[in-house]
Parts: C-alpha cells; structure tokens; sequence
C-alpha cells in the first residue's frame, strides 16, 4: 500500500510539474510574441487552432484511454490502436489539406488557406503520440511526458520567438506549433525506447473502438462547447476581436486553471475523510468554501484592478483593447475554483450521473446564452460568460445543500459576500491608484506595492483565523 501511495504521489507529482511548465513556458512566450505580432495574426491562427484541437479529438478515439484501462493490453494492441490513429490523422490531414480554401472563403480570410494546410501537419504529429502516452501513463510515469513536453515547449519557444524577431509574422506562430507537436513526438518515442510497429488486427480494434466510442462522443462534445466561443467569434466578429478575446482570456485562465488544478487535488481527499460525519463535511466544506473564495478573489480581483497597466507592460500599447475584455473574464474566473468544491462534493457522494446531467444541462443552457449575447453585441457575449459562471454556481450550490442539509443557500452566500466585500473595496482602491498614474510602469509598481502593503495587512488583521485554517488544511493533506 506504501508503494502504490508512493506511486501516485511521484505520478501527481511529474503531472503537476507537466502542467505547470507547459502552461507557464506557453505564457510567457505568449506574451514574447504578442509584442512582435498583431491581434489579427493571433485571430487568423487561432481559428486555424480550433479545427486543429478538435480534430485532434477524433484521432484519439478514445483509444488512449481503452489502451490504459486494458490491463492486458499487449504489442498487438498497441500496434492496431497507432495504425487507427495514423489512418484518422492521415485522413483528416488530406480533408484540411483540401478543404483548406472553403473554410478560408467561409471566414473571408484569404491567408487561411496556407495556415490551415501548414498547421494540419500537426494532426499526423499527434496521432503518433497517443500510443508512446498511453504506454507511460499506464505505467504511472509521468516524469517522461513531463521531459518531452518541457523539451517540445523550450524548442519550439525559440523557434517561434527567433522567428517573430526576423520578421516572419504570422508564420512564427504556425512553425512554433509545428515545431512542438514533432519535438514531443520525437521526445516520447525516444522515451519508451521502442520504434513505431503497425498492424491491424480487426477483433483488436473493434474491442477498443467498443470503449473508446463513448469516451470521443463525450470528448468530442466537450471540445465543441468548450470552441464556440472562438468559432463565433471568428466568424461574426473579426480574426482581430478573436486575438483580443484569446490574448485576454489567457491572462485570466492561467490564475484560474492553476489554481482549480491544486484545488481539485487538495480538497477531494480531505472532503472524502468527512464524507460520513454531516457535522464534520459541514465544518469542512465552509472552510473549503472560505479559502477557494479568498484566494480566487484574491488573484481574479488583482488582476482586473491592474489589467491596464499589466497589458500596456507586458504586451503593448496595440493590445489596449483587450483590457475591458480581461476585467470581465476575470469575474467569470472568479467563480470556476468554488464550482470546483461543489463539483468535488458531488463525487464524494458518488453522484457521477447527477454529475453528468447537470454538465449536459449546464452546457446546453450556456449555448443559449452565448447565442443571445452573440445576437446583440460582443460585450454581451462576455457578460454572458460572467452569468454562465453564476448559473453553475448556484445550481451546483443547490444540490450540494440537498446532499448536506445544513449547508444552505444563505450560508454559502454569507460565506462569500463577506471576502467580495473586503477584498473587493481593497481592490477598488488598487484600481483608483492606478487611474492617478498615467506612466503604465510607474503605475503598475505602485498599484502592486499597493496590492503586497494591503494583502499583508489584511492576512495580518482582517483574514486570521483563514489563515490558521489554510495552515491547518495544509498540515492535515502532508500528514
């Protein structure tokens, strides 16, 4: 039993660190890039991603995960599930290579063309990479993803950013994302020591499409949802509103995203040891509730009270416009790490079919909001981001209190009003500060020292017994 913690821990571990790197290496060129590029070359790609990312859905197929639940899964296996993965990627290659010129015409975008017909050579990229990842995964060893991806992602970084400094423009983006995909494909077969076997066996491929067909379908529909905002974008708008909406929502998801993932790992554990005391999950749940809320407000908050001088710094004065955009994601970000704990509550209770229809409902409300902002303005649409949060916010708090009685609405909402409150007026004055600097570095100096002097004395004086628990919850998950 030691081993198998030891395991998981070494296995969460190398996954965190993956994550992490990734998402920060791709940040920080990110903001190398958008410096040298213009919104409408960041929109022109990013429509060109979209298709990519779906596709690359559906040269999965769900077959990764057949491959690692398969506690038998031999070469054989292993050989018919890369054949099915090179045959899809193959195909959908050859559709973009040719349909390239309709999607171009349907956007209005001329240079879509060669975008779309140079990007698809990451589909045949990574569906050589499904196989060496099941095969690590399944043996917990994540350290050997977390190399590959580290190496594809420094690679390609230098080549993206020497590129955008000699003038290549849009097209350092597309070898950069060329570049990652072959450098991690490189690096993963490199790293399972074993060359690429085909075969096909039919009995083998109808056994793990049984499986892997319901995980795509879930999969892929994930992936439309989670898209929609930047096909609509794209199409009705501008390929530069889309590299606005992109370069802001990447500010606001980097806080969010990182911070849900460590929540996620801290708080399933310590709910599930409470799980059977109602007085005991109460008492934990409200303080899971206390910290998500704190430090969500905290950083979400920080960021919307510093966005304009945080854009003019990092990524220059032509990304202004983003500003507006990022100071509203970040109110719908706010909410995501508290969904999170309601999330968790349902699965300590076993509740994965509720799980599952609330998604489907929350999801197909959502595209309705997003259709009724689209038809009456941009802002609209944004503002509808912010209600879809809320909506999933309170619709998960609505089932959390008919699992655990005593944690009603009015609780929670007394829970969270009580930080909104404090910090919100703390971060009013960080904004009001700013206002009064009209140099952008000068300002966001004195606006952070603002934010530390402020923070210090609030977790000093106002936030003590939150942080007597964080110190607690964090002692109670090394224990």
């Amino acid at each position: 039993m030691q081993d198998l913690k030891k395991l998981f821990l070494k296995g969460m571990g190398w996954g965190v660190i993956d994550n992490l790197s990734g998402t920060g290496i791709n940040f920080i060129v990110g903001i190398i890039l958008a410096r040298q590029l213009s919104p409408q070359e960041f929109g022109i790609v990013g429509i060109a991603l979209v298709l990519i990312g779906i596709s690359n859905v559906i040269i999965d197929g769900g077959l990764s995960n057949a491959l690692i639940r398969d506690s038998k899964a031999g070469e054989r296996e292993y050989a018919t599930a890369l054949t099915l993965n090179i045959t899809v990627g193959l195909t959908l290659y050859m559709l973009f290579f040719w349909g390239a010129p309709w999607v171009s015409a349907f956007y209005k975008i001329p240079q879509l063309t060669q975008v779309i017909r140079l990007l698809s050579l990451v589909l045949l990229f990574n569906s050589i990479t499904i196989v060496p990842k099941a095969r690590l995964s399944k043996a917990v060893d994540f350290r050997k993803q977390a190399i590959a991806s580290l190496c594809s992602s420094l690679i390609s970084a230098a080549v993206g950013i020497s590129m955008a400094f000699r003038g290549f423009g849009i097209w350092s983006l597309v070898a950069q994302q060329i570049t990652r995909q072959s450098i991690y494909a490189l690096c993963l077969w490199w790293q399972v020591h074993l060359l690429p076997r085909l075969g096909l066996n039919f009995r083998i491929a109808q056994h793990l499409l049984s499986f892997g067909l319901r995980i795509l379908l879930s999969a892929l529909l994930d992936s439309l949802y989670n898209n929609l905002y930047y096909m609509f974008i794209g199409k009705l708008y501008s390929p530069r509103q889309l590299g606005l909406y992109t370069r802001a929502e990447q500010f606001s998801s980097i806080l969010a995203i990182n911070f849900g993932m460590v929540l996620q790992k801290v708080s399933l554990p310590i709910l599930t040891q409470s799980h059977e005391n109602e007085k005991k999950m109460q008492h934990t749940f409200i303080r899971l509730l206390n910290f998500s809320t704190l430090f969500s407000a905290l950083l979400c908050f920080s960021l919307s009270a510093t966005a304009e001088h945080l854009i003019v710094v990092l990524i220059g004065p032509k990304w202004i416009e983003s500003i507006d955009i990022l100071r509203i994601l970040c109110f719908a970000a706010f909410f995501q790490p508290l969904i999170i704990v309601h999330q968790n509550i349902l699965q300590v209770y076993g509740k994965a079919k509720l799980f599952l229809h609330l998604e489907i409902f929350k999801k197909s409300f959502a595209v309705c909001i997003i259709v009724a902002g689209i038809a009456w303005s941009f802002t609209a649409l944004l503002w509808g981001i912010v209600l879809i949060s809320v909506l999933s916010l309170m619709i998960h708090a609505y089932h959390s209190r008919k699992l655990i009685p005593a944690i009603t609405l009015t609780l929670q909402l007394r829970s969270i009003l009580r930080y909104l409150l404090s910090i919100g007026s703390w971060m009013g004055l960080v904004y009001i500060v700013g206002t009064f600097i009209e140099n952008p570095y000068m300002g966001l100096s004195v606006q952070l020292g603002v934010l530390a002097l402020g923070g210090g004395i609030m977790l000093r004086f106002i936030f003590k017994e939150e942080r007597a628990q964080i110190y607690s919850l964090l002692k109670r998950q090394n224990a």
